[in-house]
């Protein structure tokens, strides 16, 4: 009879062992992002080389859902053309905060809103009356000056859809400033709040936006091969976290 029971017991052993196993590993996330303030940055003058080290509202935010709905999670600081294909390449892999846009809508599977994004496009300006070089009062007006964009980036995108205007990528979206204040570029495509942050942090006043090409909701981009039921759990989470009053503090802990 022992014969019998030991491989038996084996048997269920194993199988537990494989399910458990399995289900950690279901349950363990990627988490990538990249330097874009005020939603996701390293702190102070880390490299962000782990979740520890970086910050922002939309990471706070994504820390707190995973925290909340105890699903294990890594967080890396990449560029975001690397951690956009991550999540869509890999399993378990999740790339954040990223515009829910139409071409992107059946990539992924979301989790959101972790945030809002204003397009718009920066000029150069009197720093005494902080009155624009440039004024634009509709797309159009744009098509006479070179816009300087971030390479991959969603607002890059939309501009590029626009045959009539003059778009110019970059590798890194704060070289464009650079490039603004040199006359390399007229204008500068990128997002309102992040304009902000850098400006303030830099002390730089000659810099204005002077036009909203569209406000953008930001969501956590899932790899499409995620369990429906862990995008449920964690979007439950998050409308848990509006409702107490967690996502409003957070958001407003970096408002400019």
């Amino acid at each position: 009879m022992l014969k019998i029971k030991m491989p038996t017991f084996f048997l269920i052993f194993l199988f537990c062992f494989l399910k458990q196993n399995t289900f950690a590993q279901d349950n363990f996330f990627n988490l990538y992002t990249e330097d874009y303030a005020p939603y996701n940055m390293p702190k102070d003058d880390t490299n962000g080389d782990n979740e520890n080290e970086i910050v922002g509202s939309a990471t706070d935010i994504m820390k707190e859902i995973f925290k909340r709905a105890k699903v294990n999670y890594k967080m890396e600081l990449l560029p975001w053309a690397r951690a956009y294909n991550n999540a869509l390449t890999k399993k378990n892999a999740v790339v954040f905060a990223a515009s829910r846009t139409e071409e992107r809508e059946k990539q992924f599977k979301w989790v959101g809103p972790i945030g809002e994004n204003d397009w718009v496009l920066f000029s150069l300006a009197n720093p005494h009356t902080k009155m624009p070089y440039i004024k634009i009062k509709a797309l159009e007006d744009a098509k006479n000056y070179v816009i300087g964009a971030y390479k991959g980036d969603a607002t890059s995108n939309y501009l590029h859809s626009f045959s009539y205007l003059k778009v110019e990528d970059t590798n890194l979206d704060i070289n464009n400033e650079k490039k603004l204040q040199a006359g390399r570029i007229d204008l500068w495509a990128s997002g309102k709040q992040l304009g902000n942050w850098f400006f303030k942090k830099n002390k730089i006043i000659n810099v204005v936006p002077v036009f909203t090409l569209k406000t953008s909701i930001l969501y956590a981009a899932f790899n499409k091969e995620t369990d429906d039921k862990v995008i449920e759990k964690l979007n439950a989470t998050l409308k848990d976290m509006q409702k107490d009053g967690t996502y409003a503090k957070i958001i407003n802990k970096y408002a400019n």
